[in-house]
């Protein structure tokens, strides 16, 4: 939206127009370049193995799988 008021669509309040608009367009583009780097590398690895889901369900079963062999015994 223009920043002129009267040159603004009717029942719309004035904008920050279109020079401020690619300004802001331009920062987020950017930022989200830079916030690419923090994401690590997968090197081949599938999302499950670069979470730890598989490594925190095979504690959860080995310890189930402990405990239910002491109450056998």
């Amino acid at each position: 939206q223009n920043k002129d008021k009267s040159k603004a669509d009717a029942g719309y309040p004035a904008g920050i127009g279109v020079k401020n608009s690619l300004l802001l367009l331009g920062v987020v583009n950017i930022l989200g370049f830079l916030f690419t780097f923090l994401v690590p590398e997968a090197n081949g690895k599938s999302l499950e193995e670069m979470s730890g889901e598989n490594e925190e369900e095979a504690d959860t079963n080995g310890e189930l799988e402990q405990s239910h062999s002491h109450n056998k015994t």
